[in-house]
């Protein structure tokens, strides 16, 4: 779990009703939880929600968002953004990243 200065009670890992992606169809049973990072910053005009690939292809952005913001409160001064996790190896970019950086 990531720690930052936030204290709410979305911070953290967050049990959310699933919300199916339509491309992704009924595989997923109503009714059923997700476990999704969440960090509620709206003191700094946003909701932090972080996916993961298995999490990308089954989670319907724009309803959760909506959802999201529905609980927020004041919707008007609150955005969500996701973070997504990539497709590449990791370690992979990295060390290019590094190398580059090294060469200047």
């Amino acid at each position: 779990m990531r720690n930052d200065a936030a204290g709410s009670a979305l911070r953290g890992a967050a049990k959310i009703p699933m919300i199916i992606s339509p491309a992704q169809g009924n595989t997923v049973t109503e009714g059923s939880w997700l476990n999704v990072e969440l960090y509620d910053k709206r003191d700094q005009g946003f909701i932090e929600v972080w996916l993961t690939n298995a999490e990308q292809k089954i989670v319907d952005r724009p309803a959760l968002a909506k959802q999201l913001l529905a609980e927020a409160g004041n919707p008007r001064r609150c955005k969500v953004v996701f973070f997504l996790s990539g497709q590449a190896d990791l370690s992979e970019q990295t060390e290019g990243l590094l190398l580059r950086n090294l060469r200047g």
